[in-house]
């Protein structure tokens, strides 16, 4: 009998319709699919009910008026660069849109700007001259990076990292790894983003290793169109960073995961020689991945326990309680006050159902946690 999962998929693959219309709308929004649902409608002919070709089309019009003041708000962020003549440079969602054949096709709910850590209080300090300040909600909350800024005037959240990950106490995905292969946005003066290869290479990080195939459905869009237009040159260097990251697995995966979501063959000129992951591991992240009762967000502890041991559960257990170390210490007293008196709300809101749903056994949530772990476990093998 078809699973939930294989009628998503049908929707997504063939344009068929065997599900109740309001549930594949829900799925397809909470996938971030909607737009570029109907990008593959328009562009393989096929003709949906007319509940979503609506939320489609009203899809791509609200991510079309967000990014309209979104362009306005990065203009605005290359001319303080430019003051300060100091790179700045536009990664994640925002900078990933731009592979995307319209903008309007890749929705990103902030903008992460990466900076040298030498220029980052400067930095802050000049967005505050222009209308940002801290963003209301939680402090201490934002996983390395610096807590979020919000303008007066309203736009998305501006996060600003000096390093996009850490691994084992090591700063990964910089400047100092990126900076000689910086590409000037001409869209937005004074503004960067990284290569298509090296920001690949980060993408899959973010959605396989980071957040351990909760967000994998959009580093797979991002993944097609980061690589379409690459040459053997391009597959050569991602083989090459992926080895120097220790990430052959991590890409491996990606590459035989996005194979399966498009329904597609590996792109011309990609190298064959990333491992293959087993299958049960396949089989697990392809149900996470689609199955919308696994979207209930997990504590990551078999990431941030080295080797699968009891040695990494004290940090962790640290900054799950306390917050993130390195945002504390830039904190003022009063911010530090807040992060105590709010921090145990967030870690209910964020982290009580799923543990909940774990001490009473249910299948859907177990399933992901025993994901998470074959996953960790599987990529430290590279």
């Amino acid at each position: 009998m078809p699973t939930a999962s294989d009628d998503y998929l049908a929707l997504w693959w063939h344009g068929e319709v065997r599900r109740p219309e309001a549930e594949l709308i829900a799925w397809a929004r909470r996938q971030r699919l909607l737009p570029l649902l109907g990008w593959r409608a328009d562009r393989d002919g096929w003709h949906l009910p007319d509940a979503l070709t609506t939320a489609i089309r009203r899809s791509r019009l609200t991510v079309a008026a967000s990014q309209a003041l979104t362009n306005q708000q990065l203009r605005a962020l290359g001319e303080t660069a430019q003051s300060l003549s100091m790179p700045v440079v536009l990664v994640k969602g925002a900078a990933a849109a731009e592979a995307y054949p319209a903008p309007w096709m890749r929705p990103y709910g902030d903008i992460d700007l990466l900076v040298d850590e030498a220029d980052a209080a400067a930095l802050l300090i000049e967005l505050r001259k222009r209308g940002y300040s801290d963003a209301k909600g939680i402090p201490g909350t934002r996983h390395e990076h610096l807590p979020p800024l919000q303008h007066i005037g309203g736009g998305h959240w501006v996060e600003v990292h000096t390093s996009l990950a850490w691994i084992q106490d090591q700063p990964l995905f910089n400047l100092r790894m990126w900076a000689d292969r910086l590409c000037p946005l001409s869209t937005y003066p004074g503004l960067a983003q990284p290569n298509s290869v090296d920001h690949t290479l980060y993408l899959i990080f973010h959605g396989i290793v980071q957040h351990e195939l909760e967000r994998s459905v959009q580093v797979l869009a991002d993944l097609k169109f980061q690589t379409e237009s690459w040459t053997c040159d391009d597959w050569r260097r991602l083989r090459t960073q992926a080895e120097e990251t220790g990430m052959v697995h991590a890409v491996g995966l990606a590459m035989e995961l996005a194979e399966w979501f498009w329904a597609d063959r590996t792109p011309e000129g990609a190298e064959s020689g990333f491992p293959k992951a087993p299958r049960s591991l396949l089989a697990a992240a392809e149900h996470v991945i689609l199955d919308p009762t696994s979207n209930i967000p997990l504590p990551h502890i078999w990431r941030r326990s080295p080797l699968g041991s009891l040695r990494g559960l004290l940090p962790f257990a640290r900054a799950l309680l306390l917050g993130d170390p390195a945002e504390i210490h830039v904190m003022g007293a009063r911010q530090r006050l807040a992060l105590c008196i709010q921090r145990p709300t967030y870690l209910i809101r964020n982290y009580g159902a799923s543990l909940w749903q774990l001490l009473r056994g249910d299948p859907a949530t177990r399933a992901a946690w025993r994901a998470q772990r074959d996953l960790q476990t599987w990529l430290r093998e590279a």
